[in-house]
């Protein structure tokens, strides 16, 4: 039974999600466009999280009651009230949202909304936001702090360990660098033995300590440098995944991601960022040679950074 556990688990989470779908063909429940030609949102699900998507108005709330009322009776599930909650526009009236916390019996959410650990605000990312991940890596290094280690063990835990922590984070959202750098200190700390009631000696200087194992440093990694290196990867992401959801929710959005282009500030900041590293990153991007159909030879850089004919012009009137 075990073994079909999962599987049950699926093929109810799909008749959820058909209900959803269903609800929205019909035009009962008016769902999430983010932008005018991409494609609307009316639900995610992630194991047993489910995020809904729908307008503030009472008509959604009673669909979005009707369904899961049906869903529980028939799958033997129930909704955890408890830790559910609901996020509205600014411009959701008062009256509405009281009647909608009345038909879900859900309230509102208090502080920034989080799935799946990500903190989703709307908004450019602020150190308070991120201060659970700072609690986690201090809670980690006070407890090997009460442990007697030398410093070589006290790198390998950062360098393996510790560094790797923000790595989801970084992997989702745009951390401040501020806050990095807070978490890079802590870091020094604990590698130079220093914690409450005792000073650490700085016995190598900060560059030696970032610099890779094979200069002779420490092998210690910047968490500045991840955070470009993930944000790069948001860029080749985009170009290379253009049928994934946001992919086409940003092209539908801001358009296609050409070298050189310039973001203004009121443009998301995922763009702005992934903007500013367009020209380090898009000459990188080649082709993957499969079938070979899909590839113009002469004009499409599959080879080098560059078509291998730059002017196809000039072959006019040629023949082979």
């Amino acid at each position: 039974m075990s073994s079909l556990s999962p599987l049950l688990f699926i093929i109810c989470a799909d008749v959820l999600s058909r209900a959803l779908r269903y609800a929205v063909s019909m035009h009962e429940l008016e769902v999430y466009r983010p932008v005018e030609g991409a494609t609307p949102i009316s639900h995610m699900l992630f194991a047993d999280d489910c995020l809904l998507l729908a307008r503030s108005s009472r008509q959604a709330a009673r669909v979005i009651s009707r369904i899961l009322r049906d869903y529980c009776a028939v799958s033997g599930q129930s909704v955890s009230l408890s830790k559910s909650a609901i996020c509205f526009s600014p411009k959701t009236t008062l009256a509405v949202k009281n009647s909608i916390f009345e038909i879900l019996g859900v309230g509102e959410q208090d502080g920034t909304l989080r799935y799946l650990g990500i903190p989703l605000s709307g908004q450019r990312l602020r150190s308070r936001d991120c201060s659970s991940l700072e609690l986690s890596i201090r809670h980690r290094l006070e407890g090997w702090q009460m442990h007697t280690l030398s410093m070589m063990g006290r790198i390998t835990l950062v360098r393996s360990v510790v560094t790797s922590i923000p790595t989801y984070f970084l992997s989702n959202s745009f951390i401040p660098v501020i806050f990095l750098r807070t978490l890079e200190q802590l870091f020094r700390y604990f590698i130079w033995g220093r914690s409450r009631g005792r000073v650490g000696i700085h016995l190598l200087a900060l560059e030696v300590v970032y610099q890779p194992t094979r200069l002779e440093g420490l092998g210690v990694q910047l968490l500045v440098v991840r955070r470009e290196v993930l944000a790069a990867r948001h860029v080749a992401r985009f170009m290379l995944e253009p049928g994934s959801m946001w992919s086409s929710l940003m092209r539908a959005k801001y358009g296609p991601l050409l070298p050189g282009i310039r973001a203004v500030y009121h443009h998301l900041l995922v763009w702005r960022e992934m903007c500013a590293r367009a020209m380090l990153v898009l000459p990188e991007i080649r082709w993957a040679i499969g079938d070979g159909r899909s590839i113009d030879v002469l004009e499409d850089s599959w080879v080098i950074e560059q078509p291998i004919m730059v002017d196809s012009a000039r072959l006019s009137g040629y023949r082979v």
